[in-house]
């Protein structure tokens, strides 16, 4: 289901999906974090979902590993996204769990956006329209 092999550019990134494969991107703009770059391309290509697969399984409250109370939102919107991550630096490297450039271009291109953790599973549920990680409701 997915393309053979990573774009390493925005125009590669836009005739890989034109083959209807899935896309996997990573940072290909020096000084972008890679969910920018990934939004960005989401955007380009007029993508139905822009899957942001991470080390967590959705969006929280609170950092989880330093918060006991913290819960996962099942759905979130831009602004709330950016009042949680709104004081982080806007550089690779620097965010949270997703840096406000990211979060601008979904928001704008009105991409259905899935925050979830990487895990094949959880992937192929997002894929199937199936209920897992953070939506992001724009």
């Amino acid at each position: 289901m997915a393309y053979p092999t990573i774009p390493e550019n925005m125009d590669r990134a836009a005739e890989a999906y034109a083959t209807g494969k899935i896309v996997v991107v990573g940072g290909f703009h020096p000084g972008h974090s890679t969910n920018a770059v990934a939004a960005l391309t989401a955007e380009r290509v007029h993508a139905n979902l822009f899957v942001n697969a991470t080390d967590v399984d959705g969006v929280y409250t609170a950092d989880p590993d330093k918060d006991g109370n913290a819960r996962k939102l099942n759905r979130v919107t831009p602004p709330q996204l950016r009042k949680m991550f709104g004081e982080g630096q806007m550089k690779a490297g620097t965010y949270e769990l997703l840096d406000l450039l990211a979060v601008n271009i979904i928001e704008r291109s009105k991409i259905k956006t899935v925050i979830l953790k990487c895990e094949p599973s959880a992937i192929n549920k997002a894929i199937k329209g199936e209920p897992v990680g953070t939506l992001v409701v724009v």
